[in-house]
C-alpha cells in the first residue's frame, strides 16, 4: 500500500482539485499497485524552506511495502518530479523526495495490519 505525502508552503488554493486523484493514479501506475490501495496526503500552508529560501517548495515522501529501493527508486523519481512540476509549478530544485520502505506489519487498513501484503 503506497502512501504519498506532500508537505508544501503553497496555499491550499494553489492545489488543483484533482491533485490527490491524479497523484494516486500516478503512484499506482509506477508502483504497479491498485489505485484503491494508494493513499495521498497533502499538507499546505506550511512554513518550509528548501536551500535557505521560502520560495514555493515541497518535500515529499513515498512509503511502500515491498516496492522501494535501489533501481526502483530511480525509476519512480522522474515521473514524480514531472508530476509535481506540472501540477504544482514546483521545479525540481525546490522539491525534496524521500523514499521509505515499510514493513506490512507497520501499517494497517480495514482493521488489520498488512503483514501478508502481496509482492
Amino acid at each position: 500500500m503506497p502512501l504519498f505525502i506532500i508537505d508544501t508552503n503553497l496555499p491550499r488554493s494553489k492545489i488543483p482539485k484533482t491533485f490527490t486523484a491524479d497523484a494516486a493514479e500516478l503512484i499506482a501506475t509506477i508502483t504497479r499497485r491498485e489505485k484503491n490501495h494508494v493513499g495521498v496526503l497533502v499538507n499546505t500552508d506550511l512554513i518550509l524552506s528548501v536551500g535557505g529560501s521560502e520560495e514555493p517548495a515541497a518535500m515529499g515522501k513515498l512509503q511502500a511495502i515491498k516496492r522501494l529501493g535501489g533501481e526502483r527508486n530511480n525509476q519512480y523519481t522522474a515521473p514524480i518530479y514531472e508530476f509535481i512540476e506540472k501540477t504544482l509549478g514546483i521545479k525540481g530544485d525546490r522539491f525534496v523526495l524521500e523514499f521509505q520502505a515499510i514493513q506490512g506489519s507497520e501499517i494497517a487498513l480495514g482493521g488489520k495490519t498488512l503483514a501478508d501484503y502481496p509482492e
